[in-house]
C-alpha cells in the first residue's frame, strides 16, 4: 500500500525483531567507522596555526577550512544515507547490503590516496601524498622542512578522552532520531492500508451456544466492518488495526458488534463477539482471541483484506472449515467504481437516485404497485413503502 501522508522516506509500518537488531547494530558500526566527522570536529578545536607557513607556504587558512568542511561534509552525508537506508529497510539482508554499499562509496577518497601513494596517479602527486602521509600533529610553534606539524592536544589521554566525547555525542544524534521512529511505528503513524472497509459475508453455519438456550446465527453478522481510525491513527490490537462491525464498537441494543482483529498468540486474524464464550466461561475475563469463532490460517499479513479466503476454520461446537465465506473492500477509487449511478467521495459511493448499495448497481425498487397493471408508478415520497391499490386509487387490503 501506498505510504500515509507524511511519510515522504517511506518508512514501513513496523519491523521485525531481527530487523531491529540488525538497525541497532549497522547504527553503531556507521559511527565506529566514521572518522571523517570526528576528526574534522578535533581539527576544528584544535584550529588553524600560522607557523604551519614558515614549511608549508601553501597551506593557507583558507584551505584549512575548506578541507575539513569538506572532510565533515562528506561523513555528515555518509552517516544521513546510511541513516536513510538502514531505518527504510524491511529486512536484515537489506540493511546490511545498502550499509555495505554506501561504505564502499564513502572510502572512495581514502582508495584515491593509496593509489596517489603508490604513484598511479602521477610523480608530483605521490611525492606530496608521502609528504602528508609522513606528516605530524603536535604542540609549539615549530615545524620542520619535511613536516607539516600542527598544534593539537598536550598528551594522548587528553585526544583519547576528546574523541571518546565526541563519539558519544554523534551516536546520540543518530541513535535519536531512530528511537522516535520506532516509537511512531509502534503507535502506529506509518500505518496505510488500501482499504478501510471491506463487506464480509458468512455462511449459514450456526453455533449453539453454552447457555443452552442461544443460537448464534453466523450470517446475522454479515455485514460492513470498518477499521477504527481517530486522529488518521488506527486503533491496533495485535499491532494491527481492528475492522468494527458497521464502525460501531459500542453495542447496539443487546447485540454486541462483532470485529475482526489480529492474535498474535494464534499467529492468524479473528473475528469475535464481546462477551459471546463459544467454548463456555472458562475464566473470570472474557478475551476475545481466546473466543474465537472464526479463525484464519497462520498468517502475519498486516491488512484484513490481505488474507486469503482459503482454509478459514469456523467454530460451531467442533472446528470446521468456514463454508462461504468471503470478504472484499467495498471502497472506490473512481465513479467507474459506483457502477456510473453515483460519485466517489472519499472513498465512499454516492449514489444517484434510484440508486443503492456499496457500489451503486441496484435500482431502488418501485415504492407503489398499482393493483389493475402491476405498473410501477414509483414515487418518490414513499421510500421504503410498498402499497396495494385498487383502480380507485383506494389502499387494498391484504
Amino acid at each position: 500500500s501506498d505510504a500515509p501522508e507524511g511519510n515522504n522516506l517511506k518508512i514501513p509500518p513496523g519491523a521485525s525483531e531481527a530487523v531491529i537488531t540488525a538497525q541497532f547494530l549497522a547504527l553503531l558500526i556507521t559511527v565506529l567507522t566514521q572518522d571523517d566527522v570526528i576528526t574534522a570536529l578535533e581539527m576544528a578545536d584544535h584550529g588553524y596555526h600560522k607557523g604551519i607557513m614558515e614549511s608549508c607556504p601553501s597551506a593557507t587558512y583558507t584551505k584549512f577550512i575548506f578541507a575539513n568542511f569538506a572532510r565533515f561534509s562528506e561523513g555528515l552525508l555518509t552517516i544521513v544515507v546510511s541513516f536513510l537506508f538502514i531505518v527504510t529497510s524491511t529486512s536484515v539482508l537489506d540493511i546490511f547490503k545498502d550499509f555495505a554499499a554506501v561504505a564502499f562509496i564513502s572510502n572512495l577518497d581514502n582508495l584515491a590516496f593509496q593509489l596517489a601513494k603508490r604513484g598511479f596517479i602521477t610523480k608530483s602527486v605521490q611525492k606530496d601524498a608521502k609528504k602528508v602521509e609522513t606528516a605530524t600533529l603536535s604542540e609549539g610553534n615549530t615545524t620542520t622542512k619535511s613536516q607539516c606539524k600542527l598544534l593539537i592536544w598536550n598528551t594522548p589521554f587528553h585526544r583519547l578522552k576528546i574523541r571518546n566525547i565526541l563519539f558519544g555525542i554523534t551516536s546520540v544524534i543518530i541513535c535519536l532520531p531512530w528511537v522516535a521512529i520506532r516509537a511512531k511505528q509502534h503507535l502506529g503513524y506509518y500505518k496505510s492500508l488500501s482499504c478501510k472497509s471491506l463487506t464480509v459475508k458468512f455462511g449459514d453455519e450456526t453455533l449453539a451456544l453454552a447457555d443452552g438456550g442461544t443460537t448464534l446465527h453466523y450470517a446475522y453478522f454479515s455485514n460492513n466492518y470498518k477499521i477504527e481510525e481517530k486522529n488518521k491513527r488506527f486503533k491496533l490490537e495485535g499491532d494491527r488495526p481492528v475492522y468494527y462491525e458497521r464502525g460501531q464498537k459500542e453495542w447496539v441494543g443487546e447485540r454486541a458488534p462483532g470485529k475482526f482483529l489480529y492474535c498474535k498468540d494464534l499467529q492468524a486474524w479473528a473475528f469475535t463477539i464481546e462477551d459471546v464464550w463459544p467454548r463456555g466461561n472458562s475464566s473470570s475475563t472474557w478475551k476475545a482471541c481466546e473466543n474465537w469463532l472464526l479463525k484464519s490460517p497462520e498468517t502475519e499479513v498486516y491488512a484484513l483484506e490481505e488474507v486469503p479466503l482459503q482454509g478459514w476454520s469456523i467454530w460451531t461446537g467442533i472446528t470446521d472449515t468456514a463454508q462461504d465465506f468471503s470478504l472484499s473492500c467495498d471502497e472506490c477509487s473512481s465513479d467507474i467504481d459506483c457502477s456510473l449511478h453515483g460519485k466517489c467521495v472519499e472513498r465512499t459511493c454516492v449514489c444517484s437516485k434510484k440508486w443503492l448499495g456499496q457500489r451503486c448497481d441496484s435500482k431502488i425498487p418501485c415504492n407503489e404497485l398499482l393493483y389493475t397493471n402491476n405498473r410501477c408508478s414509483d414515487y418518490e415520497e414513499l421510500p421504503g413503502f410498498v402499497l396495494l391499490r385498487d383502480e380507485n386509487n383506494k389502499t387494498m387490503e391484504v
